[in-house]
């Protein structure tokens, strides 16, 4: 168990990719954090992991939801140790297709959350370390303090 007793966020926790994360981090003894935008997705993924999983409802383009998810996983777990930023979506239809709201959700989501873009919902509020990042670009992860 490789993972035993560290605590991963990992968004996009609801299906696909993220939910084999979650599953596998679990599996390997982590505490895990699921977030996305769907609470039925992640109460049956929840579930499914047991007792080592928090689901939070949150969008990870939303700086309000950020602050709300770190806020979570620091009141129960006390640290992050981990951070899979794995959030994402895919709407039909090409650039020029696309309505402009499709457009800035779709950068939102998969470029503006990962790059850090917006308000740091995090810089300085909390002094607890970030033990261990992955694609340390994020919004989460560049603006909760590493140790």
């Amino acid at each position: 168990m490789r993972l035993t007793d560290k605590v991963a966020i990992v968004s996009g926790g609801g299906s696909g990719i993220g939910e084999a994360i979650a599953v596998a981090f679990a599996r390997e003894g982590a505490k895990v954090v699921i977030a996305g935008r769907n609470q039925e997705k992640l109460d049956r993924v929840a579930k499914e992991i047991g007792g080592a999983c928090l689901a939070v409802t949150a969008d990870v383009s939303d700086p309000n939801d950020i602050k709300k998810l770190v806020s979570a996983v620091l009141a129960k777990f006390k640290r992050i140790d981990a951070l899979v930023n794995n959030a994402a979506v895919l709407l039909a239809g090409t650039a020029e297709s696309l309505k402009e709201d499709e457009w800035d959700q779709t950068f939102d989501i998969n470029v503006g959350a990962h790059a850090g873009h917006g308000p740091g919902p995090c810089r300085g509020e909390d002094p607890r370390e970030v033990h261990m990042r992955w694609n340390c670009g994020d919004r989460i992860s560049s603006q909760v303090q590493p140790g």
